[in-house]
């Protein structure tokens, strides 16, 4: 669902270009068109990313490791299949809840470098410093990429969001076990 709904933007977003420039008589025009429409993917993509509260996603995995140790540490019986139950789907939790920083700070990173990538090639274009041929590999890797961290990033924002809600669905669980059992 996500992947159509990002086919859609973009090419919402190019057919809005070609009718906004079919006029125009610059040589380049529907290229510029394109450059800028993928900046606003890029824009939106960024936003999609900033959604989430970094801190609050680092504040919960600190809660989580807390938690995780006390466990590890303090109960060894595994009769209440329940309380195992929670405490296994709750251990599931680890590597999303750490990895998100360091997801967040990549794709931050490369959608930056992506958008410079687009206002370089804009202005080459704007020079007349590329030739046509290079022009539109240069467009075409750059259409890929912003796809590309689209989709990686609705992904990321979707299975984050998902990790998040269970994080707040067990988390109580687990600290009533925990004040429960005086651990």
């Amino acid at each position: 669902m996500v992947a159509k709904m990002t086919n859609y933007i973009i090419t919402f977003l190019l057919a809005l270009c070609f009718l906004s420039t079919s006029c125009s008589s610059d040589k380049y025009s529907k290229q510029i068109c394109q450059i800028d429409s993928l900046m606003k993917v890029l824009d939106s993509v960024n936003l999609k990313l900033n959604s989430l509260d970094t801190s609050v996603v680092q504040s919960y995995y600190k809660e989580y490791s807390k938690n995780i140790k006390l466990i590890k540490e303090n109960f060894k019986e595994k009769n209440d299949e329940e309380v195992w139950s929670v405490i296994t789907r709750y251990g599931l939790l680890r590597k999303p809840l750490r990895d998100f920083k360091d997801h967040y700070i990549y794709y931050s990173k490369e959608i930056s470098f992506s958008r410079k990538q687009l206002v370089n090639l804009k202005a080459d274009i704007k020079n007349n410093i590329l030739t046509e041929d290079k022009i539109l590999k240069y467009l075409k890797d750059e259409a890929e990429y912003v796809k590309y961290y689209n989709l990686s990033v609705s992904g990321l924002m979707e299975n984050t969001q998902n990790y998040y809600n269970q994080y707040l669905e067990l988390n109580p669980k687990v600290e009533k076990f925990l004040s429960k059992n005086k651990i």
